[in-house]
């Protein structure tokens, strides 16, 4: 790839990707390109991701339909979209594969659009694969909309042109919106399952009637049109709708008769929140007008695809209308991901860590919370509070919970504990509300940020009666004008929230039920009949893309839709878990007490441990696991199939590993220890998962032996020594 420095022009032969950059008193400019689509989609992921990748998701170059639905799975991952031929493995894509180090693709078409010698391709080097597909490009559309889930609502586009599903592809990616494809006038009985199946809070209908009618519209809850009298109007139609959503410091163009280059940067643009502007032979009045009316938001214009496709005449009236904004706030970059601010999981297990716009924010120490960009660059001090945890970031917001400052504590004690809202960046911070905390934990047992709410309960409560802790009621705050209103009073035994939801049992009363979070009542505090009954008793563990875990009266635990389909028991949960897909992670302590982290799949096969001990608290945030030991509070992060681990978010080398020396009589059996303690540089000790070089051992003969092993990341042998006696 050539590299251009400012004033110095450079002209490399036998190049064939390229990223050319240009500055004027305007926006800059930079143009990602290569000689035909596959290089221009190899040098847009090599700007986009730069170090390494698990995953990364395979689309057909040539063929469009099937690959529009990509762009939010592809961002669910955090992973590049890359192009291949049908039938073959493109050279380009290799060996960005090869360079990013990936270890699992997901095939978004059927056999017919990547054919099996690309999978196989794929795995000869070494790659998993996961393919998404269905009968036509509609339900593979709805297969990877299963996966997405549709709890930030769903934008509907059509099958038979590429254009107005491009437009939204990088915002339906950032909000992770799946895209589902229609024809004009049919609706399948496929398409009327997933309607029937989800809860669908908001719908998109990109087009008027003379593109996707009213009777296929209809079917959708919800339905807001975005329309205009062609493509580029419909796209200035889809970036007013989500203005609130997008970063225009960034803009993104792609050439509108061609579908691969703006595919292949939807995923890029999504990282920032950027928009994607198409962009004809000819300028747009629309398309023109618009960026006019942003320019003093647009630092620069990222140009996808070479100038075959965008000329640099049409580059040049852009960048004539806009203004270089000098200012040097960080937090510009920083645009809402969904209305979330972390997954249920991760809050069970503390909600130590949390990973939103390129940006993870985490909790140091148990007394300060920084944050860092995913390249691991710009690490910044966020709030200085002791007793850290559940972090929630929603656009600019960040919320947790932490002790009380005692100037704004109603209690004024160092017994107190806060919930606080503050700046991604740093400086400001204010009390939402205060609460009095006998043991760690107690206090704001559960607090979920979802837009510009809060959901929590303000303390665990002990019943002597029943022996046990429970939720002491459930409340939703409005976080900018601290307007506090009661969803429930009861004591709940558990409770989740999804989707605008609730889901609880409560002390008395173990039938599961959902209600909406604004609770079920009315403004004048008469029962206003909002609440379901489930129809299933039991204990709710967790509610993830519409499905709904619990555990029912006899202690076997199931996994179902809300309308009791596809109820399927699986494996037993533990106390400290987090799903993930089709897996669970879970930690136990073992006959060793070493409080391993292992996975498994939902239906209890492939139980696997990790190298990762001692394991006080995880998460899974960006596509890692990060865990925390109880012996130095230390971050750790881990790749999902636990082959790859460092420290967090520096990386710590072990310096040295102790002898192991073990003494047992002559006949006893013996069991080799499967991890060893290390000293870190840092002078913290971890545990590491070994590897002996031989595991027999005849003990019917006294004497000393020794044994041999290794451990990631330290060079020397570790070594045991067992001593048989005979006595």
């Amino acid at each position: 790839m050539v590299k251009r420095k400012l004033a110095i022009m450079t002209i490399a032969i036998a190049i064939s990707a390229f990223v050319t950059t240009s500055a004027s008193a305007a926006a800059q400019t930079k143009r990602l390109w290569g000689s035909d689509r596959y290089e221009t989609g190899s040098a847009i992921v090599e700007e986009g991701w730069q170090s390494t990748s698990y995953y990364a998701v395979i689309v057909n170059g040539e063929n469009f339909p099937d690959a529009l639905s990509a762009a939010p799975l592809a961002k669910m991952y955090n992973a590049p979209i890359l192009l291949t031929q049908d039938n073959t493995l493109d050279s380009n894509t290799a060996s960005e594969l090869k360079r990013l180090n990936v270890k699992s693709v997901f095939i978004v078409g059927g056999e017919g659009v990547v054919r099996p010698s690309v999978e196989k391709a794929l795995n000869d080097l070494g790659i998993q694969t996961t393919r998404y597909k269905g009968q036509d490009r509609n339900e593979t559309s709805i297969k990877v909309a299963n996966q997405i889930g549709t709890k930030n609502g769903i934008i509907v586009a059509t099958d038979s042109d590429y254009a107005d599903a491009l437009s939204a592809a990088p915002i339906a990616a950032n909000l992770q919106m799946p895209i589902i494809l229609v024809s004009k006038n049919a609706i399948t009985s496929e398409l009327k399952n997933f309607i029937f199946m989800n809860y669908i809070p908001k719908t998109y209908v990109l087009g008027d009637t003379d593109i996707i009618s009213d009777g296929v519209a209809g079917m959708f809850p919800n339905v807001q049109r975005i329309t205009g009298k062609d493509k580029y109007e419909r796209n200035v139609g889809v970036m007013k709708a989500f203005e609130d959503k997008l970063n225009f410091n960034n803009v993104c163009l792609a050439y509108s008769e061609k579908f691969a280059d703006a595919l292949s940067g939807s995923v890029l643009a999504a990282g920032n929140g950027n928009p994607i502007v198409l962009i004809g032979d000819e300028l747009s009045s629309s398309t023109s007008d618009y960026i006019k009316s942003k320019s003093s938001s647009i630092n620069k214009f990222t140009i996808l695809g070479g100038t075959a496709g965008i000329k640099d005449s049409i580059v040049t009236q852009l960048t004539n209308g806009t203004s270089s904004n000098t200012s040097t706030d960080t937090d510009t970059d920083v645009t809402v991901n969904d209305n979330e601010g972390n997954t249920e999981g991760n809050l069970r297990n503390g909600g130590f860590i949390v990973e939103k716009d390129g940006w993870i924010y985490y909790i140091k120490n148990g007394k300060k919370i920084y944050r860092i960009r995913t390249d691991g660059t710009q690490e910044t001090l966020v709030a200085d509070v002791k007793n850290a945890r559940s972090l929630n970031v929603v656009g600019s917001n960040i919320y947790y919970v932490g002790s009380s400052d005692t100037s704004s504590s109603s209690y004024g004690t160092t017994d107190s504990v806060s919930m606080y809202k503050g700046s991604v960046g740093g400086g400001y911070r204010t009390t939402l509300y205060s609460e009095h905390e006998d043991d760690f934990g107690k206090g704001f047992p559960y607090m979920k940020a979802i837009d510009h709410w809060v959901c929590y309960s303000p303390n665990l409560a002990y019943i002597t009666k029943e022996n046990s802790s429970f939720y002491d009621c459930f409340y939703k705050m409005d976080a900018d004008t601290k307007v506090n209103k009661q969803s429930t009073g009861d004591y709940l035994k558990s409770l989740a929230t999804e989707g605008g939801f609730m889901y609880f049992t409560t002390k008395d009363d173990n039938t599961i039920r959902k209600m909406p979070t604004s609770g079920n009542k009315k403004s004048d505090g008469t029962p206003d009949n909002k609440e379901v009954d489930l129809g299933v008793r039991g204990t709710i563990l967790d509610v993830q893309n519409g499905y709904i875990y619990y555990n029912d009266a006899d202690g076997n635990t199931y996994k179902m839709k809300e309308d009791g389909s596809e109820k399927t028991k699986i494996v037993s949960l533990p106390d400290k878990f987090i799903i993930n897909g089709d897996w669970v992670y879970y930690v136990v302590p073992g006959k060793d007490n070493l409080y391993q982290l292992r996975r498994m799949k939902l239906d209890g096969s492939q139980d696997v441990g990790l190298n990762a001990y001692k394991v006080d608290s995880f998460a899974i945030t960006g596509g890692w696991i990060y865990y925390r030991n109880s012996g130095n509070g230390n971050i750790y992060k881990m790749s999902l199939d636990g082959s790859s681990r460092e420290e967090f978010p520096d990386k710590i080398t072990v310096k040295t590993v102790q002898d192991v020396r073990v003494s047992i009589k002559k006949g006893e059996a013996y069991s080799f220890p499967g991890a060893v303690q290390a000293e870190m540089e840092d002078e913290s000790t971890q545990y590491f998962t070994v590897t002996w070089d031989k595991t027999n051992l005849d003990t019917s003969k006294a004497g000393t032996y020794s044994f041999y092993g290794t451990i990631d990341g330290y060079t020397n042998k570790v070594k045991l020594i067992v001593e048989v006696s005979d006595n």
